[in-house]
């Protein structure tokens, strides 16, 4: 036999050994399968993630108030957008409504005439009662503009 003819490898661990031989493996070739391991791990876990928030619900427990705990309370003549948004019903396009009327038409007199704004309504307004109120306006008298 000459030397340009390549000797056949007589075993299948010839040829393993023929091919690993002939093409060195790179890092990320090496690294591949515990890459894509470890992506999908990752991937199950953020989805566990998400899910678990987006799908959370709030406890159906029955509420009963207590006596003595403070009761989130807003102004609805001097409270802002932000303050009135966190009442029950109202959201920040309502809240911001409820300050746009209250600065073109003037003080409310009761809680009642929150449904004289666009998008309130009877329903809204019972949500209401517990925690908007309307205090009275605070007089300016002349002696504490001298301070």
């Amino acid at each position: 036999m000459t030397e340009q003819q390549h000797e056949a490898p007589d075993t299948a661990s010839e040829r393993v050994q023929d091919t690993r031989a002939e093409k060195p493996r790179s890092a990320i070739d090496r690294d591949r399968p515990f890459l894509l391991c470890a992506g999908a791990i990752f991937l199950l876990v953020m989805t566990w993630q998400y899910v678990s928030r987006v799908t959370s619900r709030p406890s159906l427990l029955p509420w009963k108030p207590v006596q003595g705990i403070a009761i989130f309370q807003v102004d609805i003549n001097s409270g802002n957008w932000v303050e009135l948004s966190q009442l029950d019903g109202i959201g920040p396009a309502l809240a911001h409504r409820i300050v746009a009327y209250r600065e073109s038409h003037g003080r409310f007199e009761s809680v009642d005439a929150l449904r004289e704004v666009p998008g309130i309504g009877p329903t809204t307004v019972a949500k209401l009662r517990r925690n908007a109120v309307v205090r009275p306006a605070l007089r300016k008298d002349k002696n504490s503009e001298q301070l």
